[in-house]
């Protein structure tokens, strides 16, 4: 009976890749390259305020060009125009499939939309409002427009805009300078939703489940829940994917006492994220995060036990602080192969500024959750120092 289940999951892998390889190069069949465009859409994202107008994301499900139904794309509506998640509405406008790269390795938009499955952008001349579709999602797109409200209501403007990025992953907000000063430090997975902030969300949901629940299994299950919806409210980053699907499986094999193997872990991970979007497969991101786990589990006990031998350390705090310098300098030695890479650039200080996040970023994370989670509660709590 074993061998049976491996045969088919073989074969379900290798049709899942086959299947996905042949959606990569239909990709951009679809759609011409410009073209004008009338089609009944359904909205299926937030609005992301612009100077000159709104952009959300929508499905669509009608239109005048064939085979294109259930595939997104971006639309820039007039600022008047108010859309919510779920609405359905009819638009016509002129649509592109977005610029690609000019130079060598420069930045590819229409290589950047593909990462998640957008087949480009159309700027709306005309959007009528045909009805609206309510759903579960929905639902939970309303509490990520609480979260927002919340932080706008505690911080000042620029205070949540960078908050907003580190602890919801929505950098849509944030300056561009601010943005670009964190690449030029090569710190811009700062901004990007990753193990770190999965597992001060992990701790805290122990922290508080230990004061009410006892069964260790039923704990569990109700942690990876919890890791299901930050999934969604975060938008579902490949590098979010990634530590919530490997601490779900730690968790799994708890619950059913089977030992966790990590290289297959990492494995596993990045077959379900390609199966989910084949469209990873471009994106840095993913591969910056794969990148710096596999750094940690190759090198960091094997350097530390190097280090705390050779110099013959004892001292607690000096092998606390040597941990997690290892952690960081572990993680770095995959991703700044990747960075020089992908970018053409890293920072020369690039070391020592990742450090000092982990010391900064780790608590900060915490106290944003934390005041996050009483706003919502109690909205009247604002930060006095963050609104001088």
């Amino acid at each position: 009976m074993k061998q049976f289940i491996k045969i088919g999951i073989i074969i379900l892998i290798g049709w899942g890749l086959c299947f996905n390889i042949a959606l990569i190069f239909s990709f951009d069949k679809k759609y011409p390259e410009e073209c004008e465009l009338t089609a009944v859409a359904e909205i299926v994202s937030m609005k992301t305020e612009k100077a000159r107008s709104n952009s959300y994301i929508v499905k669509i499900v009608q239109a005048n060009i064939q085979n294109v139904k259930n595939t997104k794309i971006i639309v820039y509506i007039p600022k008047e125009e108010n859309l919510k998640f779920g609405d359905i509405v009819q638009i016509s406008g002129s649509f592109s499939k977005g610029d690609v790269a000019r130079n060598y390795k420069g930045f590819s938009y229409r290589n950047y939309l593909k990462q998640s499955k957008i087949y480009g952008s159309m700027y709306v001349k005309s959007v009528q409002i045909l009805t609206h579709k309510n759903s579960l999602t929905e639902k939970i797109f309303a509490i990520k427009t609480k979260l927002f409200e919340t932080l706008d209501n505690i911080y000042a403007e620029n205070t949540n805009a960078f908050l907003k990025g580190i602890l919801l992953g929505d950098s849509s907000t944030l300056d561009d300078e601010i943005k670009e000063n964190f690449k030029d430090s090569s710190m811009s997975h700062v901004l990007a939703i990753s193990g770190m902030h999965v597992s001060y969300v992990i701790i805290g949901v122990q922290v508080v489940l230990d004061k009410f629940v006892n069964h260790r299994k039923f704990k569990n299950y109700l942690i990876l829940a919890v890791l299901g919806f930050f999934v969604v409210i975060t938008g579902g980053a490949p590098s979010c994917m990634r530590a919530c699907i490997m601490n779900g499986m730690l968790l799994i094999s708890q619950n059913f006492y089977r030992k966790n193997n990590v290289y297959v872990t990492i494995l596993f991970t990045l077959v379900v994220l390609l199966f989910i979007n084949p469209y990873n497969i471009f994106a840095v991101g993913m591969w910056l995060s794969f990148g710096g786990t596999l750094g940690i589990v190759l090198f960091h006990q094997f350097l530390r036990r190097f280090l705390e031998c050779k110099f013959a350390i004892k001292s607690a705090f000096i092998k606390s602080f040597l941990g997690v310098f290892l952690v960081s300098f572990s993680a770095q030695i995959l991703i700044v192969p990747i960075m020089i890479y992908c970018f053409n650039t890293i920072s020369l200080t690039f070391f020592i500024s990742n450090l000092l996040i982990y010391f900064l970023v780790g608590p900060m994370l915490a106290l944003g959750y934390i005041s996050l989670i009483l706003g919502v509660f109690l909205p009247q709590i604002r930060c006095r120092y963050c609104h001088i």
